[in-house]
């Protein structure tokens, strides 16, 4: 069955046609989610296409065949500041500045992806 981030199913080269069903209505995006990936395409954002063997990848120039495959505004990753105190406090802030403003270490954290 698909999920928020992809499809998670059974292999869809064999033919199995209960996971073509699912894929086809995974497929189904709405013409204004359709619309902001086309409009961050345009801007220049990465877009990546979702194909059938279950992969997001970097599409450099989508043809926009929504009718075999999904596409989607890579997602960044997350980033935030920590400060850690001379006490072994830790505080989580969104920007710099705020941690800084904390008396101890201030440490910036980048969520790894599976790239």
């Amino acid at each position: 069955m698909p999920n928020g981030n992809g499809y998670v199913g059974g292999n869809l080269g064999a033919g199995n046609l209960g996971d073509v069903a699912a894929w086809r209505i995974y497929l189904m995006k709405t013409l204004k989610e359709k619309i902001e990936v086309m409009q961050a395409a345009l801007v220049g954002e990465e877009i990546e296409t979702y194909n059938v063997s279950g992969n997001w990848l970097i599409t450099g120039k989508p043809n926009w065949d929504w009718a075999r495959f999904d596409y989607r505004i890579k997602p960044k990753p997350l980033e935030f500041w920590v400060n850690v105190s001379p006490a072994g406090l830790v505080t989580i802030c969104y920007a710099k500045q705020e941690a800084e403003d904390y008396n101890g270490r201030t440490i910036k954290m980048r969520e790894v992806t599976n790239e």
